[in-house]
């Protein structure tokens, strides 16, 4: 079975990600797995708020299974994609400048210079452009 692997959480950025697998993996009829990492401030997501981030896979008619962590992000997704032996992994952009991004690193940049498997890079969209 193919394995897709998606970050998620309630960022803009995770969301355009959930977006873009609900439209597009379903030509693979893929199983999904959701990554959440948690941090030390927040909070345990509810199961009903890890499902609302989910709905949208789960409206696409995929299987979704998810993973939720104490870790930290840029390490977890490599790690479960690698254990899953994911075909994919998929990932929101973050909304910071280049700049900052390429100095503080993160997930996007980790998957993308260090990863060991194909990664999407999934846009913010951008209200202005449509």
């Amino acid at each position: 079975m193919y394995k897709v692997v998606v970050g998620v959480d309630a960022s803009a950025g995770s969301a355009a990600a959930i977006a873009w697998c609900a439209q597009v993996t379903p030509l693979l009829s893929p199983e999904v797995i959701a990554v959440h990492a948690l941090t030390s401030e927040e909070s345990l997501p509810s199961d009903a708020e890890f499902d609302d981030w989910c709905a949208p896979l789960r409206e696409a008619g995929l299987s979704v299974r998810r993973v939720m962590e104490d870790a930290d992000s840029s390490r977890l997704l490599p790690r479960v994609a690698a254990a899953e032996q994911a075909d994919l992994v998929v990932v929101g952009a973050t909304q910071r400048g280049e700049l900052a991004g390429f100095v503080l690193g993160g997930v996007v940049e980790e998957l993308a210079y260090h990863g060991r498997r194909p990664v999407v890079i999934v846009p913010i969209p951008d209200p202005d452009r449509g």
